[in-house]
């Protein structure tokens, strides 16, 4: 009989364990809001920011490294040369997959990356704020050498190009959120899920060697053309053009697509 009565008590606990994680399911607040809330942070007002303090500051200090750079070291000059247009790249990419992500849906990709990318924002801007702060008080010595502008890059490399990194990992999971939540085919389709792809492989490839004379070019002209102020516009005729169609099938079914002809007039921005 005592028996029983353990067994009933169990079986209630047990029932009573699966009925609280039921109502907390149903009423968690099952949004994306706080990953757009802070990467919204990041491109309005932090270091994705076009004109925020941190964008200006860094992307002043590219040139001026990179010309210090000429006279001392050829090597370092192209990494200062691809890291700023590796930035730049990023930063549109960002303002892009921010205009759209408030109309993203609650998935498990997002319950799975959220954290992940929240931490890669706030590890990125750490990084952003800390190069801002060592450029900036390296300013207030009055006409430092070309010779000693250089050195200075030795001690922000790492700030930077950990920065880029995090962004960059922050974006592939925040287009995957995307890929998954967004419920409309006009901006969610197999045209944006190949743009996003070969905007990360190819930060992906300038990241493996940023000693690379031009390396960034690629994705800085990839960007000009598919993150721009008509990307959206490109992304929409995928589900209207059966050429844009035949195209993005061509580049998807393609058995080596760095070197299909589709693929690389679809990087020169022709899907005609």
């Amino acid at each position: 009989m005592k028996r029983k009565w353990i067994i009933g008590i169990l079986v209630i606990v047990a029932v009573g364990a699966i009925l609280a994680v039921v109502f907390i399911n149903m009423f968690t607040n099952k949004s994306t809001d706080a990953m757009a809330k802070n990467l919204d942070q990041a491109v309005s007002e932090g270091y994705l920011c076009e004109t925020s303090d941190e964008y200006g500051v860094l992307n002043e200090y590219f040139e001026e490294v990179s010309s210090a750079l000429a006279a001392q070291s050829d090597e370092e000059q192209k990494v200062t040369l691809n890291c700023q247009k590796l930035y730049v790249s990023l930063t549109k990419e960002a303002k892009i997959l921010n205009s759209q992500l408030a109309f993203s849906e609650y998935t498990n990709v997002y319950k799975n990356s959220n954290k992940k990318i929240e931490n890669l924002l706030k590890s990125a801007q750490k990084h952003a704020n800390d190069a801002k702060a060592y450029i900036q008080s390296t300013k207030n010595l009055t006409n430092p050498s070309q010779y000693w502008t250089a050195g200075t890059w030795y001690e922000c490399k790492d700030m930077i190009t950990k920065m880029i990194a995090d962004t960059n990992n922050a974006l592939r999971s925040i287009a995957e959120v995307y890929k998954a939540g967004v419920n409309s085919k006009l901006f969610n389709n197999k045209l944006s899920s190949l743009i996003f792809e070969t905007e990360q492989n190819l930060a992906d490839d300038v990241l493996k060697d940023l000693k690379v004379a031009g390396a960034a070019d690629g994705i800085y002209n990839f960007t000009q053309i598919y993150f721009s102020s008509t990307s959206l516009e490109i992304i929409m005729s995928y589900q209207y053009d059966s050429t844009v169609k035949d195209k993005v099938d061509e580049i998807l079914n393609a058995e080596n697509r760095a070197e299909s002809p589709a693929y690389l007039a679809f990087l020169e921005g022709n899907l005609s």
